[in-house]
């Protein structure tokens, strides 16, 4: 009876820092803690001058990659998302978690749809409120004056 021949990961075959084939895997990570002894750059032995240009070199290489992944990454999101007709809104939705229902209706440019104000200031006319949210100012003095909610009703067929 024969066995098939097994299949590994080029992972689990990365050979060790220092040998031939590590140049091949020296951007991934080794499938292996380093230790001191098997470390691709022995860190003792480095000046103390190199140590802090590496200290300041290391981090600023590491955050430039990052960013050069992350544009790839949304420049891939951006083609599909234009090859789906997928609006920038909705896919904002979409990954924020939030419902996509708004999304795409009339209003603002965040998806939401804007509210017809309900009430107007009985003194200024231009001042309105559709009665959502915290009270404005001049509600809550029209109200401390002894007025009623009912009073700033902006009748129907006001413009």
């Amino acid at each position: 009876m024969t066995t098939a021949p097994s299949i590994t990961s080029p992972k689990e075959t990365a050979a060790p820092p220092g040998s031939a084939n590590d140049q091949a895997t020296s951007t991934t990570k080794p499938p292996y803690p380093l230790s001191a002894d098997t470390r691709p750059i022995n860190v003792a032995n480095l000046s103390d001058e190199v140590l802090a240009i590496l200290a300041t070199a290391v981090p600023q290489e590491i955050a430039a990659r990052q960013a050069r992944r992350e544009a790839a990454f949304f420049e891939l999101v951006r083609e599909q998302a234009q090859s789906l007709r997928v609006s920038p809104a909705r896919l904002a939705a979409a990954l924020s978690g939030k419902s996509t229902a708004r999304v795409g209706t009339s209003g603002g440019t965040d998806g939401r749809s804007t509210v017809k104000p309900k009430y107007w200031n009985p003194k200024d006319h231009a001042q309105r409120w559709s009665g959502r949210g915290g009270q404005p100012a001049w509600v809550s003095d029209h109200l401390a004056a002894g007025g009623t909610l009912e009073e700033c009703l902006i009748p129907e067929g006001a413009v």
